[in-house]
């Protein structure tokens, strides 16, 4: 098989798994492919969109469109198709990923030490580093769906009632903080 021909089929292997991964980017598919504390964390934040947003729908929306990048990311990284260059955008993302994790955490477990201006500034330069990395690979619809989810979660409104000690959030921030506590622990995050 030529050069060209094996490129042509693995860009054609990676794109079909791409269309299989973006049908079946549903909670209940997620939640069996994922372990616990990630499974947690799904069901937390669809919960938590789901009072934020005041409607299932939305909800699920946003909640498919976040399976959808990361399934579409992780296909993209298991064939290796990111360049020297994006790879440095990914590693700087999932840096910085891991930093709003700790600032989660940190905002929780410390009451009245949140800070809405610095948690908006690290998950802006979080969404913007996910895109620089992957919009060689993906579709602009993709490219929005990123958006869409960081617009939901980074909403200073959403925000700053999450992290009030009394919020209606409370139990759902404290589960997600859980999940990411374990994720840490294990190395995984």
């Amino acid at each position: 098989m030529s050069e060209d021909a094996e490129l042509q089929s693995k860009t054609l292997a990676m794109r079909i798994q791409g269309k299989i991964a973006s049908k079946m980017s549903t909670k209940g598919l997620a939640k069996q492919v994922v372990d616990g504390p990630t499974s947690d964390l799904i069901d937390d934040c669809y919960k938590i969109a789901k009072i934020y947003l005041g409607n299932k729908k939305d909800a699920e929306k946003v909640m498919k469109n976040m399976i959808k990048i990361v399934v579409k990311v992780a296909i993209l990284s298991r064939n290796s198709v990111f360049s020297d260059d994006e790879l440095i955008l990914v590693r700087d993302f999932q840096k910085k990923f891991k930093t709003i994790a700790k600032t989660i955490i940190s905002f929780y477990e410390v009451d009245f030490t949140f800070d809405a201006e610095y948690m908006i500034k690290i998950m802006g330069e979080s969404k913007e580093l996910l895109k620089k990395s992957v919009k060689n690979h993906l579709t602009e619809k993709s490219l929005n769906r990123i958006d869409s989810v960081y617009t939901v979660y980074s909403n200073e409104a959403l925000l700053s009632d999450a992290f009030t000690p009394d919020s209606k959030y409370r139990s759902h921030l404290g589960n997600i903080v859980k999940g990411l506590n374990t994720l840490i622990e294990q190395g995984e995050l």
